[in-house]
């Protein structure tokens, strides 16, 4: 670090819990193992260098769950430990406003958040119930005040009327960004929205994120598709429009295991922009990894190809293009979740396995009597 310049630190989704897919020898199984300091052991010299180190919590920690099957209380949920061991890592702020916050419900997420704040890293993305509708996190580094704020535009599955977490409006979060721009030198817009498995943003990212660039934000930090999408510069800010994973066990889909990590540099007197990334691999021992320079370099060119498609001036044109290609890819990731989940049968839990596929098929079943 140095001290003519700020520099903050991003990456996608973290989630320390098993995914349904791999109950018992998923990430959290695994975490509880190993530690994450072994899991993140190649990449942590990468969070030294930064003041600001964000990424997406897509999980609760903690020990408590009010789910009731057997199956929904073991998937989606690390322990609180992990805090500490994500602080080590150097993570200061972590968003907490996304779909799988409140999959243990309300207990849970009281835990996590606790759990977190102990550790001394700050949650983002808690709703306010005064001036800001996301409660602003600011930091004052090196002379300069970066003010953070948090949300998801994800629809709340578990708990639909929650109000602990940041959901919007967009008016909402147009007018937090437009207040907290005038209090601090630089905005930062954490968002948890987009499409899962797509490779590029949805018309509605791309018009959200540049609206709120608008209303006076500096940096948009994207995340939910689980895959890293392109960045655009857009008038004075930076967009990314999706972070991708940076711990996960999703392995059914290439682009689902290559991601970046993000360092954003900002200048002291100029306030000036600038960004690199890391390209990174999440491998099937549950590590991530520093691509090598030759699958780097072919990374970062499949992203400015794709971003080609995102900056067309025919707006109306890649709203088809994307409508095409989003049926087109759930399409690709059912046929390939089904595979990986079939040939992964008999790793780990198989029992708890066998009941999520009759929970599944008996959820089918009412859905087709209900018809």
């Amino acid at each position: 670090m140095t001290g003519s310049e700020v520099i903050i630190i991003a990456v996608g989704d973290i989630c320390l819990g098993d995914h349904y897919f791999s109950m018992g020898h998923g990430v959290g199984s695994v975490s509880k193992k190993i530690g994450l300091e072994s899991i993140f052991e190649e990449v942590r010299h990468i969070f030294q260098n930064g003041h600001i180190v964000f990424g997406n919590l897509e999980c609760v920690l903690s020990n408590s769950t009010q789910r009731i099957s057997i199956v929904e209380k073991n998937v989606f949920r690390g322990i609180p430990q992990f805090t500490k061991d994500l602080r080590k890592i150097g993570f200061n702020i972590l968003n907490i406003a996304n779909n799988h916050i409140l999959q243990h419900e309300i207990d849970a997420f009281w835990e996590t958040i606790s759990a977190l704040e102990n550790a001394g890293i700050t949650p983002l993305g808690l709703a306010g119930s005064g001036q800001f509708s996301s409660i602003p996190v600011i930091k004052r580094i090196n002379g300069l005040m970066i003010g953070f704020l948090g949300y998801s535009l994800v629809p709340e599955k578990y708990c639909p009327k929650q109000k602990l977490y940041a959901q919007g409006p967009l008016d909402a979060i147009f007018s937090d960004v437009g207040k907290l721009s005038k209090e601090t030198d630089i905005t930062i817009v954490s968002l948890h929205f987009g499409d899962e498995g797509m490779q590029i943003p949805s018309p509605f990212a791309i018009s959200c994120a540049r609206q709120i660039i608008k209303q006076g934000a500096k940096v948009v930090l994207g995340h939910h598709p689980h895959i890293f999408q392109p960045v655009e510069k857009y008038k004075h800010g930076l967009i990314f429009y999706s972070l991708g994973n940076f711990i996960f066990d999703l392995f059914w889909y290439p682009p689902l295991v290559h991601s970046a990590i993000v360092k954003i540099s900002i200048g002291l007197s100029s306030k000036e922009l600038n960004y690199s990334i890391y390209p990174i691999e999440l491998t099937h021992d549950y590590r991530t990894v520093l691509l090598n320079q030759k699958d780097s370099c072919q990374f970062k060119n499949e992203l400015e190809q794709s971003a080609t498609k995102v900056l067309c001036e025919d707006f109306e044109l890649y709203s088809l293009f994307y409508k095409k290609e989003l049926d087109k890819m759930e399409k690709i990731l059912q046929r390939k979740k089904i595979i990986y989940f079939l040939s992964n049968f008999w790793r780990g839990n198989n029992l708890l396995k066998t009941k999520f596929l009759i929970n599944k098929f008996m959820s089918c079943l009412r859905n087709n009597l209900e018809i």
